[in-house]
């Protein structure tokens, strides 16, 4: 079902882990639950994840345990997240931070993506950013229903002079 390169694999966690610095993870049209599709760790890879039949059909569902993808290796905008959903994540105690993406000391860019129905008991219903070590970029995305405790319903970014979050053609809706 995934391709990075030319070897299929059979979660995406299990692709990222066999990506090089400069790949790209193809996922193909679905609904991807369970281990391996969630609580993805981009192990500090420039690499772009993407599909090809877009957001609307390529669908990563955590199930409300768990987030899709955690960020934290020093990753940078040449670490690309495109044309997915994350949908019903959910986050909670400590590490109850993005329901979607967390993103700590690393950034990244994420287009044409939509994140629905993702939950976080702190910040960031969605997308929360630590110390982006740069600019965390998202383009061309949809944030809809998602929900944080505390603050930032849909994207929470903290209050450090380092961290720079650019919102280009998004649309935040009933966060």
């Amino acid at each position: 079902n995934l391709t990075p390169g030319a070897a299929p694999h059979q979660t995406i966690q299990s692709a990222v882990n066999a990506a090089s610095n400069g790949n790209a993870i193809l996922i193909h049209k679905g609904i991807y639950q369970g281990t391996g599709n969630k609580d993805i760790d981009t192990l500090g890879k420039k690499i772009i994840i993407t599909s090809k039949e877009g957001a609307e059909l390529t669908i990563i569902d955590c199930e409300y345990s768990g987030r899709g993808f955690y960020i934290h290796s020093g990753e940078n905008k040449d670490t690309v997240i495109s044309n997915l959903s994350i949908e019903n994540g959910y986050v909670t105690g400590l590490s109850g931070y993005g329901g979607a993406i967390c993103c700590y000391l690393a950034s990244i860019t994420v287009e044409s993506c939509v994140f629905y129905n993702c939950r976080s008991e702190r910040e960031g219903g969605a997308i929360f950013i630590d110390r982006s070590n740069g600019h965390f970029l998202i383009k061309n995305s949809l944030f809809y229903q998602n929900f944080a405790e505390i603050e930032g319903g849909a994207i929470y970014l903290t209050n450090n002079d380092d961290d720079h979050l650019f919102l280009d053609s998004c649309r935040l809706s009933y966060n």
